[in-house]
């Protein structure tokens, strides 16, 4: 299954790239192939001398709209472009799922699927 990494960048130190690489390398050992806006925002950086949240968000959309789902960690609820994601996520009918950090499962429409599908 091909997942979008989503969560809160905007205003945390390194735009929380660690995070984002690391949930990255948790969720390719289990078999998923992963969109890793982190890496966007590194290849628009090196792009664009000053890419704009409307670069960074247009570029992150396209590469959502190729997922076959998302998976939301972290503090994605405090990140006005995580809700975003997710909503559009649910308007096309992708599948959600929540990362649970202590399980490492993902969670998904009220119950809990292994991460290892």
């Amino acid at each position: 299954m091909k997942l979008y990494l989503s969560s809160k960048m905007t205003g945390l130190p390194a735009e929380n790239y660690p995070a984002f690489f690391n949930m990255e390398r948790i969720l390719r050992e289990q078999g998923h192939a992963i969109i890793n806006p982190a890496k966007i925002g590194k290849d628009l950086d090196s792009i664009f001398s000053n890419p704009t949240r409307r670069d960074y968000l247009t570029a992150d959309i396209l590469e959502l709209l190729e997922c076959d789902g998302i998976v939301l960690f972290g503090n994605w609820i405090k990140s006005s472009g995580a809700l975003l994601e997710r909503q559009i996520a649910h308007q096309l009918g992708m599948s959600v799922f929540i990362f649970d950090e202590k399980t490492c499962f993902l969670k998904k429409e009220g119950h809990y699927e292994s991460s290892k599908n």
